[in-house]
């Protein structure tokens, strides 16, 4: 059972476009260090373009109420912010190379 305010905060369209602006303000930390180093081939440059790809259609999906991939509300929610944390972790891994 979901509360009333998990219920209202993942039907509201607002909620999917902060946390797709928010995801593609920390994407910039990311793909600037690639940038900087000339990596845009490094197979985690690459994990990363296509983490962000999925992101951005899950995103939308929230936002436009189109059928992409059976999750819907806070499953939708949790599963974009699944992704934005495990392009950080990425991102975390320029500083060793």
């Amino acid at each position: 059972m979901t509360s009333p305010f998990l219920a209202t905060l993942t039907a509201s369209r607002i909620t999917y476009v902060v946390v797709l602006l928010v995801g593609m303000a920390l994407c910039t930390r990311g793909i600037g260090q690639a940038a900087a180093k000339n990596l845009w081939t490094n197979p985690v440059t690459i994990a990363g373009y296509l983490l962000g790809a999925l992101a951005l259609l899950l995103s939308l999906q929230g936002i436009f109420r189109f059928n992409l991939v059976p999750l819907q509300g806070a499953l939708l929610l949790g599963g974009i912010l699944a992704i934005i944390v495990i392009k950080m972790l990425l991102g975390l891994t320029y500083r060793a190379m």
